[in-house]
């Protein structure tokens, strides 16, 4: 009986924390890969692009290609990439100690809609790169 209430606790809480991420949900998008480096999938396949709020380092932004990679941004760094009012935003981060820093760079369409997001990831020490990119997006 307790594997019984241990397996309904870990279903619940599951269930419980899919339902917030999609509470703070910006965004959600789908399209093909068009370029990809040093990830096991493939150009041309489908994939999906998610946006979502956190209130991580006081309020960031997920940008996900699912079940590929995954980068958060602070928010403010996005909304001044977002004022220079440019079809392409790029926003970087150096990494430190290790960690690879990482940058997204969106295309927009003339509505402000994303059209294409690339997540890169990048160690200089190591002089090594791998990124993916979600193009021909469509909101969902």
């Amino acid at each position: 009986m307790n594997a019984l209430r241990w397996l309904a606790l870990f279903l619940g809480s599951t269930l419980a924390c899919q339902a917030w991420a999609y509470e703070n949900l910006v965004g959600e998008y789908t399209g093909k890969l068009s370029s990809v480096e040093g990830y096991r999938v493939n150009v041309g396949d489908p994939c999906a692009v998610l946006v979502g709020k956190s209130d991580m380092y006081g309020g960031s932004l997920v940008f996900e290609i699912r079940d590929v990679e995954k980068i958060m941004m602070e928010t403010r760094h996005v909304e001044k990439a977002l004022q220079r009012k440019s079809g392409i935003v790029k926003i970087r981060t150096p990494g430190s100690s290790g960690k690879p820093g990482e940058t997204i760079i969106m295309t927009l369409g003339a509505d402000g809609t994303m059209q294409s997001l690339k997540l890169d990831l990048f160690w200089n020490q190591e002089h090594r790169e791998k990124w993916v990119t979600c193009g021909d997006l469509l909101k969902k």
